[in-house]
Parts: structure tokens; sequence; C-alpha cells
């Protein structure tokens, strides 16, 4: 499967886009995990670890991008940013609540999917703009 990121290959401003873009990689690759576990109910349990890895490493993310972005974005771009993590937060809290009510094939293949969906969304739509704008400081 084709990774969605925002390709970045080298630092601008002092800002570490590579962290940030090697995060996006281990998100979908939680993602591609939860997704081989389909065909495999000998193995549903892992689901939840996979899915409780998953929120851990974007929190982590999180803290780092909104740290950066409240370094040289003006604050209402960065509270619009947070926010849309808040949403996302909320959707993985819903998500592990549906797999721990019923853990099956169907459940974890709707999450991955929709994990797939908001985040390649939240990637070619969000970042990039986030993206664009840290370019344009730099002007």
């Amino acid at each position: 499967m084709k990774q969605a990121h925002v390709d970045i290959k080298h630092q601008k401003k002092g800002i570490d886009f590579l962290s940030l873009n090697e995060d996006h990689k281990v998100l979908f690759d939680y993602i591609e995990k939860l997704k081989s576990l389909v065909n495999h109910p000998e193995n549903y349990q892992y689901a939840i670890t996979i899915l409780e890895h998953f929120t851990t490493h974007f929190l982590e993310h999180v803290i780092r991008e909104e740290q950066i972005l409240q370094q040289h974005l003006p604050e209402k771009v960065v509270q619009e940013h947070s926010l849309l993590h808040q949403k996302e937060l909320n959707y993985l809290d819903d998500f592990a609540s549906a797999l721990k009510a019923k853990t099956s094939s169907h459940t974890i293949l709707t999450i991955a999917l929709a994990l797939e969906k908001e985040f390649k969304n939240h990637l070619s739509k969000h970042d990039k703009e986030i993206l664009r704008k840290l370019s344009d400081l730099k002007r």
C-alpha cells in the first residue's frame, strides 16, 4: 500500500519535519498491523493493544507537532489544528470502546479503514496547509 504522507526531505528554519514525517509512517504501520489481523481470528486480542500503541504514538506526535506550530504560527492557526487533533483523539476513544465491546473481523477492519481515511485526509489536507504556512514564513 502506498502510504500517504507529507514528503519532507529537509529541515526549514530549524523545524524537525523529518521526525514528524517518520511519525506519520509509524502511524500508518499500525493501521497496516490492524488490517493484517482481519484474517487471523486467533490474533484478534492484539487489536486493542495495537490501537493503544497507535493512540500513544499519536499523542506523542501531536505534542511535538503542536509545540512546533506554537513556535512558528499564529495562535488561531494552532488552535484550529489542535481542535482537529482533539477530534481525532475522540475518534480513537470511540474506536477503543468499539473494539473492547466486540473484537471481530468486521470491527477491526472498519476501524482500520476509518483510521486510514481520517489520517490520509489529515495529511493531505490539513498538514499540507500547515506546511504551506510554515514555508511562507521562510519567505
